[in-house]
């Protein structure tokens, strides 16, 4: 099915967009070179913005192409998908991260209530509150991210459905506007009030929030993957150079407090072109590089990567003797391997069961239709 206004059906039909893609592996590359520490001013948390970004853009997009194909979004579908491809690889990194912690020693003490954070999504505001790195499982402070993210989904989807079937689409708009704006107001109040934002406002979900929220508001203002023509103008050369320059500018101003404050805002709106070229033109002449094949499997891994990464360094760091750049290539070779085999063992076949489900429920709307 064509949706309405939409110029390239073969790409609005697909769940995954190969431009973005390869951002995502190119992300999750940035973000183990910044833990690993090998290079200076490597911009890791900008990465971790793009991933916020990206995924705002991509489930917002799946919910606008659900409710078009069926009228419906399934609330108890999506959490169902979404706790198939994000728990069981999650369980299994965390059970081999206590293993290595109680039989190999790796890491520092554990404390009880953080790292149960690590398991039940809290590990951000375990961070927040103690301001404290210790006392998570080995490599699994980087799941703060991850926390956001699953926070985030909790009321994102219902008011997908809410707003799709009671809200104009200039309605859901000024909503979504209204809470990026209100994110920022509150991270520069609490800027004032506590002054260092290394925790409290980089890593909180009521701070971080809008960088997901930013990626939303493109797939209901400008879609590139569902009306290309609509959003071609963002992709123009004057619009994407304004958007480099927002998006790396707060990374290299030295300037923590700019950063944390309207930092992640120019970031956010600065991805709104680069998103778009990547869309319409990723593969293409200076963006081809966005679907080169390794680039486009290491997007495939990612959440594996992402997951096995700073754990492995932590590893190579305990049993690996020489160099620092022998220990992180032993890291990079390890946590690459352990991902490929996560995919091909784990993730391959649940998204296999998920799009089986997914398939399901939308083969029963036309029959619950007829039977109404």
């Amino acid at each position: 099915m064509t949706l309405p206004g939409l110029s390239k059906p073969a790409l609005a039909g697909r769940t995954n967009i190969p431009g973005l893609d390869g951002i995502r592996g190119l992300a999750v590359l940035i973000v183990f070179i910044f833990h690993a520490e090998i290079l200076p001013h490597v911009p890791g948390e900008l990465a971790t913005t793009a991933f916020f970004f990206l995924s705002g853009f991509l489930i917002t997009t799946l919910f606008q192409r659900e409710w078009k194909k069926t009228g419906s979004i399934d609330l108890g579908n999506f959490y169902f998908r979404r706790a198939m491809r994000i728990l069981p690889p999650l369980y299994i990194v965390l059970s081999v991260a206590l293993l290595a912690h109680f039989k190999g020693h790796v890491g520092e003490p554990l404390i009880a209530w953080k790292t149960a954070g690590n398991f039940f999504q809290y590990t951000n505001y375990a961070l927040t509150l103690t301001q404290d790195g210790a006392g998570f499982l080995p490599g699994m402070i980087l799941l703060w991210s991850l926390a956001v993210d699953e926070h985030y989904y909790l009321f994102w989807a219902p008011f997908m459905r809410f707003g799709l079937s009671k809200l104009t689409s200039q309605g859901m708009i000024r909503i979504v506007a209204g809470v990026c704006v209100a994110a920022l107001l509150w991270r520069m109040f609490l800027i004032h009030q506590i002054g260092d934002a290394t925790f409290r406002v980089s890593m909180a979900t009521d701070t971080r929030l809008d960088s997901i929220l930013w990626g939303a508001l493109l797939a209901l203002w400008r879609n590139p993957a569902n009306e290309p023509a609509r959003a071609a103008w963002m992709a123009k050369p004057w619009f994407v150079a304004i958007g480099l320059i927002l998006v790396l500018g707060p990374s290299f101003t030295g300037n923590d407090t700019f950063k944390c404050t309207w930092g992640y805002t120019l970031e956010a709106i600065g991805f709104f072109p680069l998103f778009t070229i990547a869309v319409l033109q990723g593969g293409k002449g200076f963006l081809k590089f966005l679907h080169w094949p390794w680039l486009l499997w290491m997007s495939r891994i990612s959440y594996s990567f992402y997951l096995f990464s700073w754990f492995m360094l932590s590893v190579s760091r305990k049993f690996v003797h020489g160099p620092n750049l022998l220990i992180v290539g032993t890291a990079f070779v390890a946590t690459l391997c352990l991902a490929s085999a996560m995919h091909l063992a784990v993730e391959r076949p649940l998204m296999a069961l998920r799009k089986r489900k997914r398939a399901e429920v939308i083969s029963a709307i036309p029959a619950l239709a007829k039977a109404s």
